[in-house]
């Protein structure tokens, strides 16, 4: 499943980076059609790798109007899945808490819907939906330029990484620093793929349930 256009795989400054490659984002789609199957696949292929590992318990993005759309898939999941979502708590952190259901949400800070009575979760997570502007095969990713999630995931080494992106968001190469945490797994809807980026096996194609 192809977008009109695939982003540019130019290495650059983060910051000149992200602002084009977010410009770029906002332009994929021949249609609100097109997209809306594009991220019925890429729910589809979350969901599989859900049921395939048998992950129950899952922090997952609420996207905004450019992301990757999760709403699909919380709505399958949240009946047999312990959900949770992201949420502010101050300069560059988050944490986990209990998604409350669609009416519990309200707008916050940078357009992201949150909780309006949020409920801290100081468990284990299984695996965390992380969110992008760009990522590479060998689990790269370029955030937002905030630190949210790099400072969550190296904070809990244990959950499962999963990039979770449009294909046309993957490029060859990005500029990467010490701090940068490094992803497990990429979803896309062309398939999946295993990184082995925490580890010295090499990459691999996993084939899509």
């Amino acid at each position: 499943m192809n977008s009109t256009k695939t982003i540019s795989n130019e290495v650059g400054s983060k910051l000149h980076l992200r602002e084009r490659l977010k410009l770029q984002r906002q332009h994929l789609w021949r249609s609100a059609e097109q997209r809306h199957l594009a991220d019925s696949i890429l729910q589809q292929q979350l969901w599989n790798l859900v049921l395939q590992r048998g992950y129950t318990r899952l922090l997952v993005y609420l996207a905004n109007a450019d992301e990757a759309n999760t709403d699909a898939f919380i709505r399958r999941s949240m009946a047999t899945v312990s959900l949770f979502v992201p949420m502010i708590t101050g300069p560059g952190q988050m944490e986990a808490v209990h998604f409350p259901g669609w009416t519990g949400l309200i707008n916050g800070p940078f357009g992201i819907r949150r909780p309006q009575a949020p409920q801290a979760y100081r468990g284990e997570i299984d695996a965390v939906v992380v969110p992008g502007i760009g990522f590479t095969a060998n689990g790269e990713r370029l955030g937002y330029g905030k630190g949210f999630y790099d400072r969550w995931l190296a904070a809990h080494p244990s959950a499962c990484r999963i990039g979770f992106a449009y294909a046309a968001q993957v490029l060859t190469a990005l500029p990467s620093e010490a701090h940068d945490e490094r992803l497990d797994l990429l979803v896309t809807e062309d398939g999946i793929t295993e990184t082995y980026a925490r580890s010295t096996k090499p990459s691999s194609e996993v084939p899509a349930g």
